[in-house]
Formats: C-alpha cells, structure tokens, sequence
C-alpha cells in the first residue's frame, strides 16, 4: 500500500508540474488562463455521468435506486480523521464501486464488494476535501480546499487532468453535459463558479464575482444556475456564459445546495430559513423559519399526488438542544410533518429512496450515531441503523443499500441488505 502511494504521490505531482491554470482576481471578475496541458491527456471521448451530488444536475437527492429497510452496517476502511467540524465529503457510487473523499485530503477508491482499490493524496490539501466525487463511464471528479479541482481514471487512479482554480473548493461538481460546474472560493473572500470541460479541465466560463465565498454546489435547471454564497445572497446564472441573470437577498448566509421544485428553487440559510424562489426572477414565493441553524442541502421529492421538501436544522455548534428534521409542502412551506433528529450538528443532507416495493422512504439522521427512514409522505418512522459515530455527510444508495462517509472515530461503511 505505501508503494502504490507512492506511485500515485508522484503522479499527482508531475501532473502538477505539467499543467497550471494561472488564477487571476481583478475588479472586472476572476480569470483562469490554461498555461499548458499534457500532451497525454488531450480531449477524448466522454462517457455519461454515472453519479452525482445530491443524485443529480437539479440536486434533488431523490434516488430511484431501491434500498431496503433491513441493512447491516459493514465497515470497509478508515476515512476522516475530525480535523474539522464543518460537512464532509459524501460517497459517490456506480457499478464499479464507491469513491469518498476525506477530511485530510485523500481520495479513496473501493470495488464492489468494499475493498480497496487504489488511493491518492491530494497534494497541499489543507482541510481536506469537503464535497462529494462526480462520476463518469471512465473517470472521478473531484475539488479540495487547496483550490484545484482533479479528474483521475477511475480503474487505476491516473491522474488525467487538475485545474488550479482559486484558493479553496468546498464545492461538489455538478454534471452539463460534456462540462462540469464547480463553485470556487478566495481567502478575499469572494468567490465565483467555472465551467469546465470533462474531457481536458479546460474552462469554458468564470461567472463575475458573488461578493462572498460559496461553499454550494451549483444546482441547474432549464437555462439557469443556481447558489447561494455567505453574504447572505443568492444567484441565478446564466448556463451558456455565466453571466448574471438575477440576485436576492435571502437573509443569511447559504452553506447548503439547493435543489428544484418545479418551477421553484428551494434554499436553506444558515438562520434556519427554508425559501422557495422563482426560477424566473428570484422573487420570493414562500419563507419558512425553524429557528435553528441549518447547514446541510435540501430535497426535493414529487410524484402525481405531491411535492415535499425535506430539510434538517439544529445546532451544529452543540450550543444545546437537539435538531429536527422536517417535511415541507413545496407549493406553500406549510410543515407537514416533523421528527426529533437527536443530534445538535445539522450537517447530514436526507437522501430519499424507494425501498424494494417502491414506497418511498426519506433517509434522516435520528441520533448522533444513527440514521433512520421514514415514510416520506407521512413521516412514520419504519427504521433505525446504528452507525458508531457521527455522519456528517449524505449517504448514498449502492447495491440495494446504502454507503456512508462517518466522522471520526468512525470510516467508510456500506450498509449491506440482510
């Protein structure tokens, strides 16, 4: 094992040596200039997308993957280390296995069947790795808080291409087509989003800068991009260049992805406010307050009959009292059920699956160390996994179950049906 990390120990760094993006901020908005790229690694030909943050493009974290009630926690390996105590980076998973990123800067690669396959030190990382791989056919998408944003091949974990972006990507990528969209952040602080190519990271748009860093994933829908940022403010974007279409003032801060209710774009701030904004020009449609903070993204759940949201809010500095997780009408906020989460840190975003028979189940954090399913229209709670220690992130359905990415003391886990 310290052979193969040194082996890809060094091809991260060639790659580094061989390819560069100068970053340059400037009052007219930031510029990333390509430098030089490895001859190796020009554009090929590009594979779908095979796994996303929060599911998909529009972030609903709605899977239609089924995933039993009856699961067995299986854990596979170390992961984070509680270096920090904001959200970690969730699992990414497809048919060749899972993929996770770790809050001391690893990217971890895992078959199957949960054994390791191939790992990779991302150079000067920092604080790690904050957001969520995206997966295609051939390759793992990935950014860190070192500001760069990696593409590696997925059977071996060749580097393929990096983008020096910025100071920090707290940001998970999110699939356009042959491009990707990630939210970049500077120690200014400020910030802005890039759209990037898959095939050879070079960047095909930088918006103008939003005022403040954005830790969001960029979330598309129709012609539009969508983040918040922590001056309290939240944007629309154009699709094709980047350029502004509306901003709003949302009142506090937006760590959180938002995701799409039909023709509304649903937020959570760090205030514990639920917004649902128009697509169209940002006008507010219906505000929400909890009264705790909230930190994780939201989701977006409809069918024939409905459309709900589910979101979690608490105290993630334990300044006392617990979190509650909650199931909002998305036409008109209105609290449609609730249930105590058991943990003061809200930075576990709900997953919402179909088990076996396709009754749909919202996947909360009910304890500290414990996830639970409720049936996501009446909210009557039908399961309860323990986990050993505190998930911080979101899981992910793999295989009829589910994986997870768990704070330290904990690891990565598959939780494998019975």
């Amino acid at each position: 094992m310290r052979a193969l990390f040194l082996v890809y120990g060094f091809g991260v760094c060639a790659l580094v040596a061989w390819v560069s993006l100068r970053y340059e901020p400037s009052a007219s908005g930031p510029r990333v200039e390509l430098v030089r790229q490895l001859p190796a690694y020009e554009a090929r030909a590009l594979t779908e997308v095979t796994s996303a943050y929060r599911v998909d493009a529009a972030h609903s974290g709605v899977t239609h993957a089924r995933v039993t009630l009856d699961l067995v926690p299986q854990v596979v390996g170390p992961g984070n280390k509680g270096i920090h105590s904001a959200a970690k980076g969730s699992p990414a998973a497809d048919t060749s296995g899972f993929y996770v990123g770790t809050d001391d800067g690893y990217l971890l690669a895992f078959a199957p069947d949960g054994s390791r396959r191939w790992q990779v030190k991302l150079a000067n990382a920092g604080q790690g790795i904050h957001g969520t791989p995206m997966l295609d056919g051939e390759r793992v998408y990935i950014g860190a808080y070192n500001g760069r944003l990696y593409a590696f091949d997925k059977r071996e974990g060749q580097p393929v291409w990096l983008a020096v972006l910025g100071d920090a990507i707290g940001s998970s990528p999110t699939p356009d087509g042959e491009d990707l969209l990630v939210a970049v952040e500077t120690t200014a602080p400020d910030g802005f989003v890039a759209k990037l190519s898959r095939a050879d990271g070079h960047v095909v748009w930088t918006s103008d800068w939003l005022g403040e860093q954005s830790h969001a994933s960029p979330t598309v829908a129709g012609d539009a991009v969508f983040l918040g940022a922590n001056n309290h403010e939240f944007f629309a974007l154009s699709r094709a260049d980047g350029r502004l279409l509306w901003r709003t003032s949302v009142g506090g801060e937006v760590k959180g992805t938002a995701c799409v209710a039909g023709d509304l774009v649903v937020a959570l701030t760090n205030a514990g406010a639920v917004l649902a904004l128009s697509q169209a020009d940002g006008s507010l449609r219906w505000r929400r307050d909890l009264g705790k903070e909230g930190r994780g993204s939201v989701a977006c759940f409809s069918d024939s009959a409905r459309a709900i949201v589910y979101v979690t809010v608490g105290s993630a500095l334990a300044r006392g009292g617990f979190g509650t997780a909650y199931a909002l009408d998305a036409s008109t906020g209105a609290v449609r059920w609730s249930a105590p989460e058991g943990s003061p840190r809200p930075l576990m975003s709900p997953l919402v699956a179909p088990d076996p028979g396709g009754r749909f189940f919202v996947w909360f954090r009910c304890d500290d160390t414990a996830l639970c399913a409720y049936d996501a229209v009446s909210g009557l709670r039908l399961a309860e996994l323990p986990l050993g220690a505190p998930l911080s992130g979101s899981p992910v359905a793999f295989a009829g179950g589910l994986v997870v990415s768990l704070d330290h003391p904990g690891g990565i886990m598959r939780l494998v049906p019975q």
